[in-house]
């Protein structure tokens, strides 16, 4: 059963907010709004109580700018972060091993592929890309989240009278949308996008199914490097030309880029607006992040209407 649900995403320069509630057999968008943070949000090497204390000031300060944060309802709520957050990679792995098993072959993978890290050091998402008829190999594309990052939102949310429920990636997240509009993209391959100031990522599904994901670092050529990505794709079968769908959804999508986007890539472009799925009232209309920005809240309404 649902319940309202706050969806926050969190990048290293912005807090987004959205709330969503379900009432009279309808899903409502009760809230949105976004405020920039006083200092960049990164998550350093500093003493841990240190940086806790520095960074849960500075999230604090930008959540009590938000002037819905006294209309909110919801108890429960969840986070997106941004991929600058994450640390993606691809490993081999064995489908007879248990998912405690499985586990402990990740933290051994990390120990190998990041000697410098400890890996109880890390949270841990992964895909088993093999769920789709695309890549039969057993591997997983594995999501790196820092413990201390977690524990920090986890703090936050006490503080602030909320349950946290879940932590996503905010490209993750946005997936919500494909399920959502479940048969679009049935049995057919898609390409996502999701762009951003400093890493943007792109990844290629199967229906619902993920089977690729890419991480980019912006100061390359995003443009070229997706070509490029794309490019690597025919080892598996997918060819440009077999792509349904062009997903593309951000924090930093200009008109300019997307008609860059559009020349490299003829192909229709879905940019996606996570508030049309939803009834909504006459003053959240109005409200200028919802008429202008929406493409921009899609990872924060993702996760705010996710049910498991």
């Amino acid at each position: 059963m649902f319940q309202n649900h706050v969806g926050i995403n969190l990048t290293e320069s912005k807090l987004q907010l959205v709330e969503i509630s379900y009432k009279n057999n309808s899903f409502f968008l009760e809230n949105i709004d976004q405020t920039a943070l006083g200092r960049p949000f990164r998550v350093s090497s500093d003493d841990d109580e240190n940086w806790q204390k520095k960074t849960l000031d500075i999230l604090q300060d930008a959540f009590n700018k938000l002037p819905v944060k006294t209309n909110l309802t919801s108890r429960f709520s969840s986070f997106t972060l941004s991929n600058s957050f994450f640390t993606v990679f691809e490993i081999p792995y064995e489908h007879s091993l248990t998912r405690r098993d499985l586990m402990e072959h990740i933290k051994w993978e990390v120990s190998v592929l990041f000697p410098e890290t400890k890996p109880e050091d890390f949270l841990v998402q992964y895909i088993e890309v093999d769920k789709s008829d695309i890549r039969k190999e057993n591997r997983l594309i594995v999501f790196l989240l820092k413990r201390k990052l977690a524990n920090l939102i986890k703090q936050f949310c006490l503080r602030n009278g909320l349950t946290l429920k879940y932590i996503d990636n905010a490209h993750l997240s946005s997936l919500a949308f494909f399920y959502l509009s479940k048969n679009k993209f049935i049995d057919k391959i898609t390409f996502s996008f999701y762009i951003e100031q400093d890493y943007s990522s792109f990844m290629a599904l199967e229906g619902v199914t993920p089977f690729y994901f890419k991480k980019y670092d912006n100061q390359s050529d995003l443009i070229t490097s997706v070509e490029n990505t794309i490019g690597k794709l025919s080892e598996y079968g997918v060819d440009y030309g077999k792509v349904d769908n062009f997903v593309i959804s951000g924090q930093s999508l200009t008109d300019e880029f997307i008609n860059k986007f559009g020349e490299k890539f003829p192909k229709k472009i879905i940019k996606v607006n996570p508030f049309e799925y939803f009834k909504t009232t006459e003053q959240v209309t109005k409200n200028p992040l919802y008429l202008s920005q929406r493409n921009s809240f899609t990872a924060a309404t993702g996760i705010a209407i996710r049910i498991v």
